[in-house]
C-alpha cells in the first residue's frame, strides 16, 4: 500500500471540492495539472494502475528538481493559492493523477 497523509478538516459550508485527471503523455515532458484556478489545497494521487513514478514540482520539474515523487497509489497534500502553479512529469508515458481540490471561496 502507498504512502498516504492526512488531509487536514479545513472545509467551511461555502466551499466547493471539485475532482479532476491529469495524464502526463510523453515521459519527460511536464505539463500543468490545471488551468489558472483559485483554490486553497490540492490532494494528489498517482493512479493504481501506473507503473512509473509521477512528479510533482513547480513549472521546472523532473526526476532530479521536484516536491513529491508518487509510486502507483500514493498521495501527496498540497496548500498553494493556483492549481496552474503545479506541474507533473513522469517516468512512463501515459501514466497520470487523480486530484481533488477546495475552490478559494473566501
Amino acid at each position: 500500500m502507498g504512502k498516504k497523509y492526512a488531509v487536514p478538516s479545513i472545509a467551511r459550508a461555502s466551499d466547493s471540492f471539485v475532482q479532476g485527471t491529469k495524464t502526463v503523455t510523453t515521459a519527460g515532458t511536464r505539463v500543468a495539472l490545471a488551468s489558472s484556478t483559485a483554490i486553497q489545497c490540492v490532494n494528489i494521487r498517482a493512479k493504481r494502475a501506473n507503473t512509473g513514478i509521477i512528479y510533482v514540482g513547480d513549472a521546472n520539474v523532473s526526476s532530479s528538481a521536484l516536491w513529491a515523487e508518487l509510486y502507483a497509489g500514493e498521495e501527496a497534500y498540497i496548500e498553494v493559492d493556483d492549481l496552474a502553479l503545479i506541474y507533473l512529469d513522469s517516468s512512463v508515458s501515459g501514466e497520470g493523477v487523480w486530484f481533488g481540490y477546495l475552490s478559494d471561496t473566501w
